[in-house]
């Protein structure tokens, strides 16, 4: 039991930092995004929380970011890897952002390789279905 907390925990670290380093540096501040297992990160300190974004699973993000297209990141939402709350039209700018954003070949390479990092979970998009109750118990 004690092993899986730690590795939860490690899971939850990294998704953090890489929250932090991709979203953090975008311009709009009215938005948090939620883990899934309830931490939550905000883009600004002080600022009306708008919208948030909920990654269902430790997978999620590498999903949605993997291919930063506004097609993904719409298959995301609806084969619920992620989930919004709040004003969806206020993550709209996000998106854009997120998706309009310059990276050099460095920085996709470091993002990628720390993307790919977090475990990768078969869905029905593969054909596998997804054992969630592994990730939502509390232990």
């Amino acid at each position: 039991m004690a092993f899986r907390t730690s590795v939860q925990n490690t899971l939850v670290e990294h998704t953090l930092q890489l929250i932090e380093e991709v979203f953090g540096v975008l311009d709009q501040s009215c938005y948090a995004v939620r883990l899934w297992d309830g931490t939550t990160w905000k883009s600004a300190a002080g600022t009306d929380i708008r919208c948030t974004i909920v990654l269902r699973h430790p997978d999620a993000l590498r999903k949605m970011l993997s291919t930063p297209t506004e097609l993904n990141m719409c298959e995301c939402y609806l084969y619920d890897d992620v989930d919004l709350e709040g004003d969806i039209e206020a993550i709209m700018p996000v998106g854009e952002q997120l998706v309009a954003q310059p990276c050099s070949f460095w920085d996709k390479l470091r993002i990628g390789r720390q993307l790919f990092k977090l475990p990768q979970i078969m869905d029905c998009r593969s054909g596998l279905p997804l054992r969630r109750d592994d990730w939502y118990t509390n232990t």
